[in-house]
């Protein structure tokens, strides 16, 4: 409660899109030829402003070392998820650090490492919490895994962060974790269509999904029967109790 906070503060920087928005205007400013005059003279405070925070942009860390902070803050918060499930699940449900790794990892700019290691957070979170429906369903509703999943799209079928996304899937499928089943064939099997090896896994899926509803069909059919009997019997003892009437 006291320092997890604090240690997953990178995971919820902005400075990379303020980054991006101030070189978009650089671009944008060097490239318009017909602009207004105070724009178009070399020291107006407008064209200063920008140089001086162009200028102090560039004396920050480069953006591409923010990636192993975040790579092992991802590492660490899998663990707490594995040796601490009771206490981390309610950090995350409060602060949303499961879905703001996702989205970072959808990020073009997101370094393998960084991909790699929220496959793994991710994995934790599925193997640790698969009986609690529940979270579950928070991992499904808030789109975790749609991110993670379109990251088998953008690496080579045989890389390390394929690889584990495929171990992901295949952990799902024999932990028959059923809300996720459904949700991945039903929402996302084109992400995972784009490899023979990922295809293998989706037909596996698919096959899990049938087996679990042929299983709640024939369940609803066994709570049924005992009041299809009970119903039966009724009728019966009604209709004997008629015979018995009218013969005395």
């Amino acid at each position: 409660d006291h320092y997890v906070p604090w240690f997953a503060a990178p995971l919820f920087d902005d400075d990379d899109e303020k980054d991006d928005l101030m070189a978009d205007l650089m671009d944008d400013l060097d490239d318009l030829d017909e602009s207004p005059a105070v724009l178009r003279e070399e020291d107006s405070p407008a064209r200063r402003r920008v140089a001086v925070s162009s200028d102090s942009k560039k004396k920050k860390t480069p953006k591409k070392e923010k990636w192993p902070w975040r790579s092992q803050v991802c590492e660490t918060l899998a663990y707490c998820v594995r040796a601490h499930g009771y206490q981390i699940k309610y950090f995350l449900l409060r602060s949303t650090a499961v879905v703001r790794v996702a989205t970072l990892a959808s990020s073009p700019r997101s370094s393998r490492a960084f991909r790699l290691a929220t496959v793994r957070f991710v994995r934790a979170c599925v193997g640790v919490f698969k009986s609690d429906d529940f979270y579950a369903r928070y991992l499904v509703k808030n789109g975790t895994l749609g991110p993670v999943l379109a990251l088998v799209g953008t690496v080579k079928a045989d890389s390390l962060v394929a690889c584990a996304v495929a171990e992901l899937v295949d952990f799902v499928r024999s932990e028959n974790v059923a809300i996720v089943v459904e949700h991945i064939v039903h929402h996302h099997a084109d992400k995972l269509a784009v490899s023979e090896t990922h295809k293998k896994l989706l037909e596996g899926l698919r096959e899990r999904l049938e087996q679990n509803e042929d299983l709640a069909h024939e369940s609803a059919q066994t709570l049924a029967l005992p009041e299809i009997v009970t119903e039966s019997a009724s009728s019966s003892s009604s209709s004997f109790t008629g015979r018995s009437s009218s013969t005395t």
